[in-house]
């Protein structure tokens, strides 16, 4: 009776040990599958945030505009839309930048300096715009022009042109003073260009260089002091808004380098100004 007891003892014990052995190995599988969906659920956001990634990344909806296999502009369905976007966008102060490409194998007899300009051209007549409020430029590519979108030919900018600020000028922008003045900062116009500086070159880690200018009025020595002053008033505005010092570059020029004759009143007031550059 009692050998029977311990048998049965002992058979129990192995039985409830086998469950134990069962439920432990169920237990670590779950935990492995636990595991292993997490590791596909962070690789999965890591593909997402890298697919969020390039999605931000992504270009601008192109231009619908074409070139045929003559090289000439096509304009698209889409065109008439997109062309009511650009003058809507163009403000009383602003004038419409239109660039275009060219190589210099491309055959043009036109009066135009180059095929470049003819095509900005062609595009400044479609937009009905007088040709005070457009700029044309052109840009000699080193790449193939051919039968593609114009986004990589053909490139669209406001650009401000008013007393205070004028972009006009390629890869600078003047800003411009009273005689004998650096007290231009108290123009919203100017602020609301730089705080867009601010915004542009705090994003993109570039570093502004500013250039002070004068009329020919006063000695050669009060007129370098004020360039100076001219730079120093725009730095000091993108300092107080958190760019950092050393990512602002002032000179100045004094009256040298005039961008406009200083024997007219209109002419000295062009001089008077600061030229910004934005250099990496």
């Amino acid at each position: 009776m009692r050998s029977l007891f311990l048998l049965t003892t002992v058979i129990i014990w192995l039985a409830l040990g086998w469950m134990h052995s069962i439920s432990q190995q169920v237990l670590a599988d779950d935990k492995s599958a636990i595991a292993e969906s997490e590791i596909i659920q962070a690789e999965s956001n890591k593909e997402a945030d890298f697919s969020e990634k390039l999605t931000d990344q992504i270009e601008e909806p192109r231009i619908p505009i074409r070139l045929n296999t003559s090289k000439q502009i096509q304009l698209t369905e889409e065109w008439l839309e997109y062309k009511e976007e650009l003058i809507e966008s163009l403000k009383e102060d602003e004038i419409l930048q239109i660039t275009s490409k060219y190589r210099e194998d491309e055959e043009y007899n036109g009066t135009l300096e180059n095929l470049g300009m003819a095509r900005a051209e062609e595009i400044r007549q479609n937009l009905g715009l007088a040709s005070e409020k457009v700029q044309l430029r052109s840009i000699l590519d080193t790449e193939t022009v051919d039968n593609k979108t114009v986004s990589d030919v053909i490139s669209f900018r406001n650009i401000i042109v008013n007393n205070s600020i004028d972009e006009s000028i390629e890869n600078r922008t003047i800003i411009r003073f009273p005689s004998n003045s650096t007290n231009k900062l108290n123009d919203e116009v100017v602020e609301e260009y730089l705080d867009k500086l601010i915004r542009r070159i705090t994003k993109s880690g570039e570093r502004a260089k500013l250039t002070g200018f004068s009329d020919s009025d006063g000695s050669v020595e009060h007129n370098l002091s004020l360039g100076q002053r001219r730079a120093d008033v725009i730095k000091d505005y993108l300092v107080s808004k958190g760019v950092e010092d050393n990512r602002v570059i002032t000179l100045s020029e004094g009256e040298g380098s005039p961008i406009a004759s200083n024997d007219t009143e209109e002419g000295k007031a062009k001089n008077r100004r600061t030229e910004l550059e934005i250099i990496n």
